[in-house]
């Protein structure tokens, strides 16, 4: 019976540590995203399409909230 235990915790931690890989990725290709949008936009400082450059930058720090918010769940779901 401690067995299965020991062996159900196994993969409920092994799937949170996936978990964590997988939302790892996700931040780090946010932080690029947004370096990216301001790249755009000082690229594009003196003309009127400097807007996209904010757009990317919106999209991610959009990313990197929902990131954070994920993180937070997976703690409260380890307890």
């Amino acid at each position: 019976m401690a067995a299965a235990a020991q062996e159900s915790g196994s993969a409920t931690g092994s799937l949170i540590l996936g978990l964590y890989g997988v939302v790892g990725f996700f931040g780090a290709a946010s932080v690029v995203v947004f370096i990216g949008g301001l790249i755009v936009y000082l690229i594009r400082l003196g003309t009127e399409r400097r807007e996209e450059g904010i757009k990317i930058m919106e999209w991610g720090f959009s990313i990197l909230v929902v990131v954070v918010l994920c993180i937070g769940l997976l703690r409260w779901l380890q307890g």
